[in-house]
């Protein structure tokens, strides 16, 4: 202590001791998933210095695993070896399904009625390895999926899938569509930025459309066939809690993609795909989550911009996970429309949804009410975020390990009559199954 007038001044000196070390870590609990697939999740390593934020770290990373209803640690302090101090660290998983064989059926505005078979793993042989096969079959719907996916390919943070995938829609009661792909796609965890990860795809796939209503629309440049073969770049960066339902934390990604006809295509664009999430733990286990998205899809020229595909235009609205969500209207009904009031997708598009959530049953039934907002327009440069179809509504999550999702909405449109003519009131949105792209 130091006087000075009427004041004092006091200095601390500190002696820190030596920090605590990681002597083992075990797992107890993991019935089906081989104890290498937790391990490799654990941000600790024996003899590595104890930190409590890199133990919160690895809980975290494990919950987002997927495979487990919950986590737990548990520190134990040991006799102390040549003057140092160590800890066992002990992880108890309760594991929960993560998939089965399945028959059942989905439902959308879009598609109606489709009756579904598959098989979903995703963690199989318990070595964390993604196992999909689906054959959907319906009135205006039929597909067919196979993949799979090696998230830690030779035991290294680099991961490995493989799809093929095919489609026979009924769009509406406009035209049949008809795709074939293939896409392999090679990504890897990074140390910095933290959380984050990139991957490098390359997709081929061949479209072909017929049996069209109106006649004239099979004269447009974008329903003529095409192959297109394409690079894909994926940068994601996600510190949620939880996969499903999370309550707090982020998720970013940008995905630029290039079409070429040099390499086995006829087409060619560039498409850029932002996302930006955020969720915010509320008061009790209110959650407020924000969920935007941002795309475009250009041309090299004019003719490429006259050539885009249907498909690969932005046509929002309903519950359409594909191009984004606006419920309070139907699927696929926001963007440029044509003389006929066809919807013809646009060129740029922007959906953001807010959510408050909040639990009826634990990670199981989730109540909420939530503002949707979003817009498609025809070219690039008519791109306007003050121009958006707006709806509120309310509505409810069930996840179920037979049929996945099943979501209730009842969304309240109130910019319907620009988009078709419809006055502005109700709309009930009504899904359930697994989803596969």
């Amino acid at each position: 202590e130091m006087i000075r007038g009427d004041s004092i001044d006091v200095s601390f000196q500190v002696f820190e001791g030596e920090p605590w070390k990681i002597r083992r870590i075990g797992f107890t609990g993991n019935v089906k998933t081989r104890e290498k697939v937790l391990r490799r999740e654990v941000a600790l390593r024996p003899g590595d210095v104890f930190k409590s934020s890199q133990l919160q770290e690895s809980q975290r990373r494990l919950y987002m695993l997927g495979y487990f209803k919950d986590v737990q640690f548990q520190q134990h302090a040991t006799p102390s070896i040549d003057d140092e101090k160590y800890i066992d660290l002990s992880f108890d998983v309760e594991e929960q399904r993560t998939g089965a064989a399945s028959m059942g059926a989905g439902y959308s505005d879009r598609d109606k009625l489709v009756g579904t078979i598959g098989l979903q793993i995703p963690n199989f042989r318990g070595l964390g390895q993604n196992l999909d096969f689906s054959w959907e079959f319906g009135t205006r719907r039929e597909q067919f999926l196979i993949g799979f996916t090696e998230p830690w390919l030779f035991d290294t943070p680099t991961s490995f899938s493989f799809r093929l995938y095919t489609l026979n829609q009924r769009y509406f009661r406009s035209f049949k569509f008809h795709r074939n792909s293939v896409s392999a796609r090679l990504g890897r965890r990074l140390n910095k930025p933290a959380y984050s990860s990139v991957s490098l795809g390359y997709q081929l796939r061949d479209e072909r459309y017929s049996d069209f209503v109106d006649t004239t629309q099979a004269y447009s440049p974008s329903f003529t066939p095409r192959t297109t073969s394409s690079l894909e770049v994926v940068f994601r960066r996600d510190t949620r809690d939880l996969p499903d339902f999370p309550t707090n934390g982020s998720v970013v990604s940008y995905t630029p993609e290039v079409a070429s006809s040099f390499i086995a295509g006829d087409v060619d664009f560039h498409r850029h795909e932002l996302n930006f999430n955020i969720y915010r733990p509320s008061f009790w286990k209110f959650v407020l989550a924000v969920e935007t998205k941002f795309s475009v899809i250009d041309g090299f020229s004019d003719w490429d911009d006259d050539n885009i595909s249907f498909w690969d235009r932005f046509t929002p609205g309903g519950v359409d996970w594909w191009d984004g969500q606006v419920r309070g209207y139907p699927d696929a009904s926001l963007g440029p429309r044509d003389a006929q009031n066809r919807p013809i997708g646009g060129r740029s598009m922007m959906t953001v949804n807010i959510e408050y959530r909040f639990p009826i049953t634990e990670r199981q039934v989730i109540g909420l009410v939530f503002a949707d907002a979003g817009n498609a327009w025809e070219h690039v440069d008519d791109f306007d975020p003050t121009d958006l179809k707006r709806s509120i509504g309310l509505g409810f999550r069930v996840m179920t390990p037979m049929l996945g999702m099943i979501g209730f909405d009842f969304g309240y449109g109130f910019d319907r009559r620009s988009v078709d003519g419809q006055r502005p009131g109700l709309s009930t949105h009504f899904q359930f199954g697994p989803r596969f792209f």
